[in-house]
């Protein structure tokens, strides 16, 4: 599985996006498109139900100083822009320090 792919994954379910909403991330073959398709999602959430949206956050471990400075950086295009990049960001962080773990337990395993 491609980083992408991966990365929308995890977005997909911290999200709870349901189906009519899942191949919206589910096409993205890109970094550029996924971030594109999770700021409308993000955009829509901050209008309409930022509860869900903050619950994602909180699920995904985004700082919450990150989040506030995010919240409060311009224009809802803007800020739904920001906090998706620090989803798409942090979800990076989470799938490195997975393979690194892997890594360290093949190796432990080995010996």
């Amino acid at each position: 599985m491609q980083p992408v792919e991966e990365i929308s994954n995890l977005l997909q379910k911290h999200l709870m996006l349901g189906n009519q909403e899942l191949p919206l991330l589910a096409t993205a073959n890109s970094e550029e498109v996924l971030l594109g398709r999770l700021t409308e999602c993000v955009r829509y959430l901050l209008v309409h139900d930022r509860q869900r949206l903050f619950a994602a956050a909180y699920r995904m471990d985004i700082s919450e100083d990150l989040l506030q400075q995010a919240l409060h950086s311009g224009t809802t295009d803007t800020v739904a822009l920001n906090i998706a990049a620090l989803m798409i960001q942090r979800e990076k962080q989470k799938l490195v320090m997975r393979k690194r773990y892997q890594q360290q337990n093949n190796l432990l395993a080995d010996d």
